[in-house]
């Protein structure tokens, strides 16, 4: 996990297999095999640095609520 703001995302070319090279904010780089966005908004702008997209549209209130889930969470969603 990177908890660090990521600043670019690159190719590091084909002698790897099509890796990635991830920059942090922390002036950190990265180079990985596999790389999985969880950045909601902001995924397109990093997966254009690589000349990819997904269909994602930003809209307010991403959230699912269930009346009774009948679920018990033994670990803290949010602190």
């Amino acid at each position: 996990w990177i908890n660090e703001r990521v600043q670019r995302v690159e190719s590091v070319g084909e002698s790897r297999g099509g890796a990635v090279a991830v920059t942090t904010s922390g002036g950190r780089r990265i180079e990985v095999d596999w790389l999985v966005l969880a950045t909601g908004v902001w995924t397109n702008a990093l997966l254009e640095q690589l000349g990819a997209s997904v269909p994602i549209t930003p809209k307010r209130g991403y959230h699912s609520m269930l009346a009774r889930p009948n679920v018990s969470l033994r670990h803290p969603v949010m602190q």
